[in-house]
């Protein structure tokens, strides 16, 4: 199937391009057993990913796994647990109720990204109450011949989630590290809270994975100094938004400076609402933290 490849031992990755303003998310199929689904995706991911299944002989699913509850890595949970009835779907506990009741999630994305964001991204359907469960932290679930473990890595949202697949040493780390290749901040309004992403980059780092598989993007072989990136950009990019309101620099004016320097250090061109968005996740915090 086009778009579906292998990145690690019976693990395969799914990405669908999808005509909204996300950056496209990626789905993660561990094959051992009855299968998983690591990060489901929007509700427009679904078609998508029961081609997947088929390609990969999956008629059923033991776990659906959200690294976390935001639409374009959950909003199509719901979707993808009606079709695997037995499947479980595993959360973090402070998930569970946005994925059971999705109202308020539909609310605050709407706030983000227009209340129109469905049509592009797929209807958020709320997942059954007998399939759904929070896992705690350092909690292990078997999956065929292997073992996950949970790892709690809030920060980008605090019910954010880290899954290690044991057998290959293999860290699904979600938004916790940011966006690679450069690893800029993955910084949600609303839900980021900066000491918290520090805090988990270094007990993520402590893990010593051997490879990652990010939410957006691709696996990375060789992870060791993405840590090290990862929080020398998020302070980076934290100095840059704090020092602009201080100095009464609007979101956007603050927005092009980071479009300038991304341009500047790795080559990369920006796009103003994304930087805008970023800048307004620091902003939130800052504010909520009364520091600016």
């Amino acid at each position: 199937m086009e778009g579906l490849t292998q990145v690690g031992d019976c693990t395969y990755r799914l990405e669908v391009p999808e005509a909204s303003t996300f950056v496209p998310a990626v789905s993660y199929f561990i094959t051992d057993g009855d299968g998983a689904l690591i990060d489901p995706g929007p509700g427009a991911a679904v078609p998508a990913l029961r081609r997947a299944m088929e390609s990969l002989g999956l008629r059923r699913l033991d776990c659906i796994i959200p690294t976390h509850v935001h639409v374009d890595h959950a909003g199509g949970a719901g979707a993808v647990a009606a079709l695997c009835p037995s499947a479980r779907v595993l959360v973090h506990p402070r998930g569970v109720r946005h994925l059971a009741h999705p109202a308020h999630l539909i609310e605050i994305t709407q706030q983000i990204y227009g209340t129109d964001f469905e049509t592009r991204s797929g209807t958020v359907l709320p997942v059954s109450g007998p399939q759904l469960r929070g896992v705690e932290d350092g909690e292990v679930v078997r999956l065929g011949g292997r073992e996950l473990q949970f790892i709690h890595a809030p920060g980008h949202a605090s019910h954010h989630l880290a899954i290690l697949d044991r057998s290959q040493q293999g860290l699904f780390c979600g938004e916790a590290l940011g966006l690679p290749p450069h690893l800029l901040p993955s910084v949600a309004p609303y839900s980021f809270h900066e000491e918290d992403y520090l805090a988990t980059i270094e007990s993520l780092r402590r893990l010593d994975p051997r490879v990652l598989f990010f939410a957006h993007g691709g696996a990375d072989a060789h992870p060791r100094p993405a840590f090290t990136t990862a929080a020398e950009n998020t302070r980076i990019y934290s100095r840059m938004t704090l020092d602009g309101l201080r100095k009464g620099e609007s979101p956007a004016e603050i927005a092009l400076r980071f479009v300038v320097d991304v341009k500047r250090r790795f080559g990369l061109t920006y796009a103003p609402d994304g930087a805008q968005l970023l800048v307004t996740g620091y902003e939130m915090y800052f504010r909520k933290k009364g520091l600016a």
